[in-house]
C-alpha cells in the first residue's frame, strides 16, 4: 500500500511542475516582450529625433536665405534620413530609394519647418511627427499598450 501512494505523490507533483512552470513561462515571455517593444520605440525615437536634428544642421549649412516655411529641400533630407534607418515596413523595398519614397509619399511621416521659431528671431526650428501607430514594429497585446501612437522630436538652430 505505501508503494502505490509514493507512486500518486511522485506523479502529483509532476503535475505541479508543469503549472508552475507555464506560470513563469507566461512571467519570462511578457518580460521579453516588454523589453522589445521598449527597445522597438526607443530605436524609433531615436531615428526621429536624429532626422530632426539632420534637418536642423541642413538649415545652418544651407543658409536661412532661402529657407520658407515647410521647405521642400529640408523636407528631403529628413526623409533621406529617415529613410536611411529601419523603420520602414518590410513590405516596401529594401532599397534606400524605395524608402524613401515610402517616407515622403506616405501620411506617417509630417514635416514641419518654421523659420520663425514660432516667433523668435534668428532661429529656426525643425519638427519631425511620426505616426507609430500605424507602423508598429511588434503587435501590440491588449493588456500591454502603453506604447505611443505618434513619436515627435525638434529641434531648433539660429540662423
Amino acid at each position: 500500500m505505501r508503494r502505490r501512494s509514493s507512486f500518486f505523490r511522485i506523479r502529483q507533483q509532476r503535475g505541479i511542475a508543469a503549472i508552475e512552470f507555464a506560470m513563469i513561462a507566461m512571467l519570462f515571455v511578457s518580460v521579453v516582450y516588454a523589453a522589445a517593444s521598449f527597445g522597438a520605440v526607443f530605436y524609433t525615437q531615436q531615428v526621429v529625433s536624429r532626422a530632426a536634428g539632420d534637418g536642423a544642421r541642413a538649415i545652418s549649412l544651407l543658409g536661412a536665405a532661402t529657407l520658407g516655411v515647410n521647405d521642400p529641400t529640408i523636407q528631403g533630407i529628413v526623409y533621406k534620413s529617415l529613410a536611411s534607418s529601419l523603420i520602414a515596413p518590410s513590405s516596401v523595398s529594401m532599397t534606400e530609394a524605395g524608402r524613401t519614397t515610402w517616407v515622403s509619399s506616405s501620411n506617417n511621416v509630417t514635416v514641419l519647418v518654421d523659420p520663425t521659431c514660432g516667433g523668435v528671431a534668428g532661429c529656426a526650428k525643425v519638427t519631425v511627427k511620426y505616426q507609430y501607430g500605424q507602423n508598429r514594429v511588434l503587435p501590440v497585446v491588449p493588456l500591454l499598450s502603453w506604447v505611443p501612437d505618434t513619436l515627435t522630436a525638434s529641434a531648433i538652430v539660429p540662423i
